[in-house]
């Protein structure tokens, strides 16, 4: 395993009059620190032939969050360009989503089961060729788990394998466990300045236009960064506790917000709701808030950008 270290873009704040409408803008100077490491298990398969894929043993996801392996609504099937280190380091620094691939079948629940097997996967009505199933070293076979998102329709990665079509195996079985892909990483979001809020305000809009590179300092992308999630934890005192939950920012909150922001650079706070339906309408000065920009269709789970909140 190797480690990363990413930077998360914060929040820098630019709050307007007492009453009015507070811009809140990123900044790259306030980024606070990530390392983490990305690992996902190879399975070695007989090539070009039907392999099935069983995750009823597994008990967390990705992020450690709880799973009920008959919550899986579809499973993708995917076929990248490039060596599974190649591909790792394009998860790791939140480069690979799934219209990336070369290949993309899937499969779709018909209702609590917990296996499948490739056979079953189609694209556009079409059935999985299994002869696709070769040993490349230069290309690289993925299973992903998906379920709708938490906040806002879409699917979001629940767990990833390496699929490995391997001269002389003769395995037929994927078994997904609770170690088949994990992260394990330190964050940094209290040591790092803070926006600023007021909330006393008419209302307020955030805006990354600013942010020009994302958690890993790339260049950042407004087509990727696709989501805005707005949380409160009201059970929370120090910004600290939630260096803790990081991978389960939306489960873990108090309550949540999330707007789709695809292809945009600033919103306006008050388009936010959640999962009922309802509205954001404002700050509190008690407990903790964050503020993230969210790829909904990147295999790492890990922010783009990600920031703390500070309310007075």
């Amino acid at each position: 395993m190797r480690k990363l270290s990413m930077l998360v873009v914060v929040l820098a704040g630019c709050p307007g009059k007492d009453g009015g409408v507070e811009t809140l803008v990123f900044e790259d100077a306030n980024n606070f620190a990530f390392t983490g490491n990305f690992t996902i298990e190879p399975t070695e398969i007989e090539p070009q032939a039907d392999f099935c894929i069983d995750w009823s043993g597994v008990t967390v996801d990705i992020r450690d969050r709880p799973f009920d392996p008959t919550s899986v609504t579809q499973a993708a099937l995917l076929q990248f360009d490039g060596t599974q280190a190649e591909v790792l380091e394009l998860i790791d620094t939140n480069q690979l989503v799934q219209a990336d691939a070369a290949y993309t079948y899937t499969w779709a629940q018909p209702g609590g089961e917990t296996s499948a097997c490739a056979s079953d996967f189609e694209i556009i009505g079409n059935a999985f060729d299994t002869n696709l199933l070769l040993e490349e070293s230069d290309k690289t076979w993925v299973v992903s788990l998906t379920r709708p998102g938490t906040l806002l329709d879409g699917d979001e990665i629940l767990l990833t394998v390496f699929v490995t079509p391997t001269t002389g195996s003769t395995n037929n079985d994927l078994v997904f466990t609770d170690t088949t892909a994990s992260l394990a990483y330190t964050v940094d979001v209290a040591g790092k300045p803070a926006l600023q809020a007021t909330a006393t305000a008419e209302g307020w809009v955030l805006d990354w236009s600013a942010a020009t590179t994302d958690v890993n300092g790339a260049v950042f992308d407004p087509l990727v960064g696709n989501q805005l999630l707005l949380a409160h934890y009201d059970q929370f005192t120090d910004v600290s506790e939630v260096e803790d939950v990081f991978l389960r920012l939306d489960t873990e909150a108090s309550t949540a917000w999330a707007l789709d922001v695809f292809g945009k650079t600033d919103a306006d706070l008050a388009g936010a709701a959640t999962t009922s339906g309802d509205g954001f309408t404002g700050f509190t000065t008690e407990g903790v808030w964050l503020a993230a920009i969210v790829c909904s269709s990147c295999t790492s789970p890990v922010p783009q950008l990600l920031a703390h909140i500070e309310v007075k």
